[in-house]
């Protein structure tokens, strides 16, 4: 049985911050401006940042969405097809 939890414990280990400021600068997305440090001594915090960040369950195909013109947008029918997606806010 130890040797089930030996890897689990180990992950932990490894998984740690070296600053008691990681949750922080993670939450401040210091992970991507500045991965060198980040990555290297807060590992735990960027962890759960990134976790936090996952896209939903699903693939492009399952999105909805509506037009410009308030049509709704059926991603599915672009299955099989090159397809290229922009996002433009209007203010």
């Amino acid at each position: 049985m130890a040797s089930r939890l030996l890897p689990l414990a180990l992950a932990v280990v490894a998984l740690a911050d070296e600053h008691q400021d990681c949750g922080g600068w993670a939450a401040r997305g210091e992970c991507d401006a500045n991965p060198g440090f980040m990555l290297a001594s807060c590992k735990r915090s960027c962890a759960a940042a990134q976790a936090e960040m996952a896209p939903p369950e699903g693939t492009f195909y399952d999105l909805r969405a509506t037009n410009i013109d308030g049509a709704q947008v059926n991603f599915a029918r672009f299955k099989g097809q090159v397809t290229l997606v922009t996002n433009v806010a209007c203010f």
